[in-house]
């Protein structure tokens, strides 16, 4: 029959070519070497597409393989918007498959991990979680190292939605599913020094890597600092370790744990080696974009922005200026290119960038940007996009008082906490702390015009959506419980006539709030 697919203009070994160029992406992708596995996972795909003669059951498994790789490739180069579309089909290619009930057990759960980690990464997290959620029910079965991705993919997805506890548990789940399955492979009878055993092992080492990163995030979260920060250091030696031995496949993963480590560093407050950290993480991402301009520029923002706001905490704001503005500018470029995946990160470095310039109308200016980009943002998708505008608003409205216009500034406070309030309603736990911060400022901002009654009531309100946050998490919410708890007592005490009963409940709010400053200071 070979003259018959011929004469329909079809190779029958073509089938076969595809499944080798699909075999040599897939070890090109481990190897970092993403730009190459992408040609031969067009080529790939295009023989597949091609084929009439062979039965689609025996193509569609290869097919939603190469499709899967080649989302991640994608992202990997950062072609966002494409990495999310071949997603989505890869995910309908191993549904498919499922419902014929071939392929390996793990395609569908890896196609629902990847969608969902495309979404996320598109800022669709809501969106996410239920392909997440889908994917790890399926995790018993599948072998250990997609188990553990899934499980990472799933609390990245949780923690994006607000769902902390759950995310927390997940994480440290994926981790202890890695060390085990690394401690078993080191001594148990699958341990082999080269090979497809040794790839085995590094690929678990980037597992857990990745999954310490997670750890340290959700330590982080939860006010859990010195906890954060030693299980991001171990994420970085593991990365360093991985790097060493393959620099191209692993120094991405390194520049990006060294930037979550600077975080954790300003936490208990060790600048030097924030710094450290965080210029490092810029160095290697210079070197990962000199190598690949478009894949490396998302790493290298990020990785200037840690920088800036480590100089600015430190108070070193002229050398941190040029560093955002750096971010700033990439961010433009890839916003522009790909506006669904990198406008919410222009809207956050902008707004960055204006608490370093050194005017009130250049700062008043980048604030109203923003806030313009987090309401296209919104009209696109307003659950997800919704509270990131009512957190613009207050930045806007913090400047408008800054500089005396305290109407505006009012108004547009109004407005965030309007917002806010319907942010607070869908995700009352994602966006808890965030919401008590409005509800403070905004209850300044009503002292300052005067509205001495409006801002009583809102920052009584504040008070106990404080306390409920500190209840959530005490350590990292013990301040804006002790900040909002003086505001309100000192509010109380400037009213014009002040009760025995109201003199009574200031009193008894700033004895409060002593108390938690001593135990924030006792730490």
């Amino acid at each position: 029959m070979d003259w018959l697919h011929r004469l329909r203009g079809e190779d029958p070994a073509a089938r076969g070519r595809a499944a080798e160029l699909v075999n040599e992406a897939v070890a090109l992708s481990d190897a970092g070497r993403h730009a190459e596995a992408l040609a031969l996972e067009e080529q790939a795909v295009r023989l597949l597409r091609n084929l009439r003669r062979v039965p689609r059951t025996e193509i569609v498994p290869l097919l939603a393989r190469a499709v899967l790789y080649h989302s991640g490739d994608l992202a990997a180069v950062g072609d966002t918007a494409g990495a999310l579309s071949r997603a989505e089909e890869a995910l309908a290619l191993a549904q498919e498959v499922a419902a014929a009930g071939r392929g390996r057990p793990e395609s569908l759960p890896l196609a629902q991990a990847n969608l969902a980690a495309r979404l996320l990464q598109s800022g669709r997290a809501v969106e996410a979680l239920p392909h997440a959620r889908a994917a790890a029910g399926a995790t018993a079965a599948l072998p250990e190292r997609a188990g553990i991705w899934i499980q990472g993919t799933l609390a990245q997805v949780l923690a994006a939605t607000g769902e902390d506890a759950e995310a927390s548990a997940v994480s440290e789940q994926a981790l202890t599913s890695a060390r085990r399955a690394i401690k078993q492979r080191n001594t148990g009878p699958h341990e082999q020094a080269t090979g497809s055993g040794q790839a085995d092992a590094t690929t678990l080492e980037a597992e857990a890597a990745r999954a310490l990163t997670n750890d340290a995030n959700r330590l982080l979260r939860a006010g859990r600092w010195q906890e954060a920060l030693d299980t991001a250091t171990e994420a970085v030696a593991r990365y360093r370790a991985l790097a060493a031995r393959n620099r191209l496949a692993y120094l991405p993963g390194l520049a990006r744990a060294l930037s979550n480590q600077t975080i954790m560093f300003t936490k208990v407050a060790r600048w030097d080696e924030c710094l450290a950290a965080s210029r490092e993480a810029v160095e290697l991402q210079r070197e990962i974009s000199a190598a690949d301009p478009v894949a490396g520029r998302p790493g290298l923002a990020s990785a200037l922005t840690s920088y800036a706001i480590g100089l600015a905490t430190t108070d070193r704001e002229d050398e941190a200026r040029p560093v955002m503005a750096e971010a700033l500018e990439i961010y433009r470029a890839l916003a522009a290119s790909q506006p669904d995946a990198y406008l919410g990160k222009l809207a956050e470095a902008v707004s960055n960038h204006a608490s370093l310039v050194e005017t009130d109308e250049e700062r008043l200016r980048l604030y109203r940007e923003s806030v313009a980009l987090r309401r296209k943002l919104a009209a696109q998708n307003r659950a997800v996009h919704l509270p990131w505008l009512a957190r613009a608003l207050g930045f806007l409205a913090d400047q408008l008082a800054v500089m005396g216009r305290i109407g505006p500034a009012v108004d547009t406070g109004d407005e965030a906490i309007r917002l806010a309030r319907e942010s607070f309603a869908a995700n009352r736990a994602g966006f808890l702390p965030y919401h008590a911060l409005l509800l403070r400022e905004q209850a300044k901002r009503l002292d300052e015009a005067g509205h001495s009654e409006a801002a009583i009531t809102l920052g009584t309100e504040a008070v106990e959506i404080c306390r409920e946050s500190v209840a959530a998490n005490r350590r990292r919410q013990l301040p804006g419980l002790a900040a909002a708890l003086s505001q309100q007592a000192d509010r109380i005490l400037a009213q014009p006539k002040v009760s025995r009963r109201q003199a009574e409940q200031a009193r008894a709010l700033q004895e409060e709030a002593t108390g938690l400053r001593a135990e924030i200071d006792g730490r």
